[in-house]
């Protein structure tokens, strides 16, 4: 048994020749300076699910996972992203996507039917 990029005991065979849990920990400490955008932190140990949006925040993910993810930029607690498809737009506290689902819904009521 040896120990893997995350610190977990893992059998021989399923090791894949990387670099050394310490290069790569101090390559993430660098990169730590990276700007995240809005209401978004930077973690060491980020989440192997995707993270959760305006778009999908009410399901329930079928993705669990205790492991760590690469370092990077995640929303803050209590924020989601406010789309999946651009996580360059940042986060937003999980209230603001039930406006946007109520503002959606009343735009589509409101539409002159054709």
């Amino acid at each position: 048994m040896v120990l893997d990029e995350f610190d977990c005991l893992v059998p021989v065979r399923t090791c894949k020749p990387e670099k050394p849990l310490r290069q790569r920990r101090e390559a993430a400490r660098t990169k730590s300076s990276v700007k995240c955008p809005k209401n978004a932190e930077w973690r060491e140990c980020t989440n192997l699910c995707p993270e959760k949006s305006c778009e999908n925040y009410l399901q329930v993910s079928p993705c669990f996972s205790l492991r760590c993810g690469e370092p990077g930029c995640m929303c803050k607690e209590g924020h989601v992203l406010l789309s999946s498809s651009n996580k360059e737009g940042g986060c937003v506290p999980r209230e603001t996507c039930v406006k946007l689902d109520r503002l959606k819904a009343n735009i589509e009521r409101n539409k002159p039917s054709q």
